[in-house]
């Protein structure tokens, strides 16, 4: 039977914050990563319209009789001021980027943290034999995935499918202004969608699934640490006593109460009733005849 030390206790206990941290962690940053994504995607926030003043030569012009001289003195030149509107990144485009930067560094810092603490947790559980273990072990397999998922793998494997949630942020929007343009090279609506979107909010649910299994997994060797938490423990561990008692069925109520009945050791005996003795003042034969008063 496994029997929690507090030592260990302490050391689950901090694993289990620590997996939790790292998830919420995570999870801040991918929510982060979507929101910058949408707005660069779906609005022109990121741009701005710039109106220039741009001078321009017209053609020269012919003055006097018609006829051009060699010198070139009956030639004008006439200088034209346009004005030109042009795009040009706006004070928007630099708080995207730097949001885009903080939450993949902070996303890659949890993603890692969250697999490296987690995989620490299973170890330590499996070491102590801790009930659940196996909760743990597929905490730390889902970790693993989100991982992969996460961290920019094609920049160290360019043979990897794809650059992570976590990728550039000027690929990111390369890709979108090439959607949004019509280019010829421009990558397909759906990827860009899957690999926006629905990559990040995957990882993220599977992120608060390896928070939530982990710490079911070792909840059975952590200690409690106040008497509440002993008195809900102890309620908790009655009711399924309680459960596994009524689903063993009356079977096994009945075979308790035929073993106590047999245990039970026979009535005893109602006591005898001892015979009646003579009175002291009743007479006997031979006395001698008394006189009542």
């Amino acid at each position: 039977m496994f029997d929690p030390k507090p030592h260990m206790s302490h050391a689950l206990a901090h694993l289990r914050f620590s997996v939790q941290l790292c998830a919420l962690a995570l999870g801040l940053a991918l929510a982060a990563n979507v929101g910058v994504w949408a707005v660069v995607h779906f609005t022109d926030a990121r741009w701005t319209e710039e109106t220039a003043q741009v001078e321009t030569a017209p053609p020269p012009q012919v003055v006097g009789g018609g006829a051009v001289s060699r010198t070139g003195k009956d030639v004008v030149q006439r200088h034209a001021t346009v004005e030109e509107t042009r795009r040009v990144p706006s004070t928007t485009e630099v708080t995207l980027r730097d949001t885009w930067a903080i939450s993949a560094w902070i996303g890659c810092i949890a993603a890692l943290a969250l697999l490296i603490v987690t995989l620490e947790g299973v170890v330590i559980g499996a070491g102590v034999n801790v009930p659940g273990i196996e909760k743990s072990v597929t905490a730390g397999t889902w970790a693993i995935i989100v991982a992969l998922l996460c961290l920019p793998m094609q920049s160290l494997f360019p043979a990897f499918p794809t650059d992570g949630v976590f990728g550039s942020y000027h690929a990111m929007a390369d890709a979108s202004e090439a959607i949004k343009s019509g280019a010829e090279n421009a990558p397909g609506q759906l990827g860009v969608l899957m690999q926006r979107f629905l990559l990040p909010i995957t990882c993220l649910a599977l992120a608060a699934f390896v928070a939530v299994r982990f710490s079911s997994g070792i909840e059975a060797g952590v200690l409690a640490r106040s008497e509440g938490e002993a008195e809900l423990m102890l309620m908790e561990e009655m009711e399924r006593s309680r459960s596994a008692s009524a689903k063993q069925g009356r079977a096994q109520g009945a075979l308790a109460m035929t073993i106590q009945e047999e245990a039970a050791p026979p009535p005893a005996a109602p006591p005898r009733p001892e015979p009646l003795q003579r009175p002291i003042t009743a007479p006997q034969q031979g006395d001698a005849p008394r006189r009542v008063i």
